[in-house]
């Protein structure tokens, strides 16, 4: 089963918080909330999904993550798909698109990320935009529009970002050329990848370069890396399922504390 997060932050301390799991296998989808929903009074569950110890299960994709994916019938979908590297014809194309592009609004503070998967050979892949790159010095732009397909990329460890304690840059091999960043929500998962001295590869490599794209699509990267032993992504309890019991509980212990 292919699975993504639902991170949501909170409006008052601006933290980000993973509230829920969207699941989909076969020709049916699920969803459930995590241990996270229960982290903020601030939180309300989505509509037409208002019980958080359920279990929810459509054989189409539930309009909560649905309306937040570009219609078929906008004269801009096909430049989007191109954009993604799908190809028109993609088996569960709303899935993959929730995927790359996280179905983030401005009106509201839900981003979709999707959990690596160990493949059969002991591998994970990750695809994302580079972000960062509005930032950058003017000639990165021209450097990412001069790459190529397949092109290998390097990733670099900060030690001393104020912003972000586990940021880690994509550069080009040449020295000096950064082109901009991992994403922050994938970046403390991948800097134990890239520590573990039992990693035996990690390639980073281009997929794709949009030209035509804003900024914060131009550049689609793919890393592929061996399966660390004993890694397990997204390991926090807020990242675990709710059921009613747990829910239950939880509010018990609540309860008791005030």
């Amino acid at each position: 089963m292919t699975t993504l997060y639902a991170l949501w932050q909170d409006p008052v301390s601006r933290l980000w918080h993973p509230v829920g799991l969207l699941g989909h296998s076969g020709n049916k989808y699920y969803f459930q909330y995590t241990r996270g929903a229960l982290s903020s009074k601030h939180f309300e569950p989505f509509a037409r999904m208002r019980e958080l110890g359920k279990r929810y299960e459509s054989e189409t994709l539930f309009p909560t993550f649905a309306n937040r994916l570009i219609s078929k019938n906008r004269p801009e979908y096909k430049s989007m798909i191109s954009w993604l590297g799908l190809n028109p014809q993609t088996p569960d194309i709303q899935f993959h698109m929730l995927s790359l592009l996280g179905g983030q609004r401005e009106t509201d503070k839900i981003r979709m990320i999707p959990r690596p998967e160990r493949s059969t050979s002991g591998t994970f892949k990750i695809r994302f935009f580079v972000h960062g790159l509005r930032y950058m010095v003017e000639n990165a732009t021209r450097e990412v529009e001069n790459l190529t397909h397949g092109q290998e990329l390097i990733l670099s460890l900060e030690a001393n970002n104020p912003q972000d304690k586990d940021a880690i840059s994509v550069c080009k091999p040449t020295p000096g050329c950064m082109l901009g960043y991992v994403p922050r929500y994938y970046a403390h998962d991948l800097r134990k990848v890239i520590q573990d001295k039992e990693c035996k590869r990690l390639n980073v490599r281009v997929v794709k370069v949009n030209p035509d794209a804003p900024l914060s699509m131009r550049l689609l990267c793919e890393v592929e890396s061996t399966w660390p032993e004993g890694y397990v992504p997204f390991i926090s309890e807020e990242y675990r399922p709710l059921d009613q019991s747990a829910k239950e509980a939880l509010n018990l212990e609540q309860a008791s504390l005030a």
